[in-house]
């Protein structure tokens, strides 16, 4: 199956939004089967309430997953040892011995969000986004590229919070154009339910794949996202439906 899409992933409060990525059928390490997709950590995550600063004001990352040309997910590499073509990809137990030299940039905007500030539980979290997404990306042996990846995306973004301030109640409709106007692209949003109130749940902007695996994703590379309010039966796929800004 010929690939389209990476992905990537921010959290705002306990607000994720995910960015998204349209590849060429070049040749790759991976893209020819299913790659993480909508990997969420809430409702099950617990965050701490309130958040501390600067996390309760800015857009983090949740992580970066690659698309095929479905807008599916391809299979962790677990599944499928065949994604990375007989390389044989950082196991996560690595990752500091990696991580070092962008580790401040992936505590500030890459965090777990669970318990921020925290080496450890960053480390578990990254693991598991590189166990899931990573493995089977472009850089299954090269994880500081696909982590600064996601980095130099969110580092491009024109705005830390698109225009949404917490407390506002919008349409999905109005939420889309909004980041659109910051963007200039159409983003796809998803909703979750906290105690019967719909809310805003991710800002996911969608992206061109790089060219070869030994460059990385440029925020001029943004595109439309296939998808603006989600898969049908989605919680936002009505474009009417009002939401809440945590």
């Amino acid at each position: 199956m010929a690939p389209k899409y990476l992905l990537v992933a921010v959290v705002v409060v306990c607000v994720s939004a995910w960015f998204q990525f349209s590849p060429y059928p070049l040749p790759s390490t991976c893209f020819n089967g299913r790659l993480g997709h909508r990997e969420i950590r809430f409702p099950n995550a617990r965050c701490p309430n309130p958040l501390p600063s600067p996390y309760n004001t800015i857009f983090t990352i949740h992580g970066i997953w690659p698309q095929d040309v479905n807008d599916d997910e391809i299979e962790r590499y677990s599944l499928n040892k065949n994604c990375t073509h007989g390389l044989i990809p950082t196991p996560p137990q690595n990752l500091p011995n990696h991580l070092g030299p962008i580790y401040q940039g992936l505590d500030s905007l890459w965090p777990d969000l669970n318990n921020p500030n925290n080496m450890q539980a960053n480390y578990g979290f990254w693991g598991r986004e590189w166990s899931k997404h990573g493995q089977c990306s472009d850089y299954p042996t090269n994880p500081i590229n696909y982590f600064n990846s996601a980095l130099q995306l969110r580092q491009n973004l024109p705005s830390p919070d698109f225009g949404l301030q917490s407390g506002m109640r919008l349409t999905v409709q109005q939420v889309i154009a909004t980041v659109s106007s910051y963007v200039h692209h159409t983003p796809e949003i998803a909703c979750n339910r906290v105690n019967n109130i719909v809310q805003l749940w991710e800002i996911r902007l969608c992206y061109n794949r790089p060219p070869s695996s030994q460059q990385l994703i440029q925020g001029n590379n943004i595109r439309n996202c296939p998808n603006p309010t989600g898969k049908p039966g989605s919680l936002c796929s009505n474009i009417n439906t009002l939401i809440n800004v945590p």
